[in-house]
């Protein structure tokens, strides 16, 4: 059995390791108070994170979108989707491109 290293760290590769071009988009919800931010390209916290995808770890590309599943914003989740949950401070995805209404 061959056994797979993730070339930036050069640890043995998790089992669930695939090329980040492989994997689908990752979502996070916010809350229609921060919509407005969010767009402007503010980045999103914590606290006003609603729900999101089980599977994000920090350094995804993330789709940040309202309750009504329209895209707000992409950019990189900084925490977690557990600690997104449970955080009530903090940065949950640092907002790299916001989308005009």
């Amino acid at each position: 059995m061959e056994s797979t290293v993730d070339s930036r760290s050069g640890r043995p590769a998790r089992s669930d390791s695939r090329p980040d071009w492989t994997r689908r988009p990752t979502g996070v919800v916010v809350g229609e108070e921060s919509e407005s931010f969010v767009r402007e390209c503010h980045n999103a916290f914590a606290r006003f994170v609603r729900g999101g995808d089980s599977e994000i770890r920090p350094g995804d590309e993330t789709l940040v979108v309202n309750e009504g599943d329209s895209l707000l914003a992409v950019g990189q989740a900084k925490i977690d989707s557990a600690a997104m949950a449970d955080f009530h401070r903090g940065m949950a995805v640092q907002v790299r491109d916001g989308v005009d209404e």
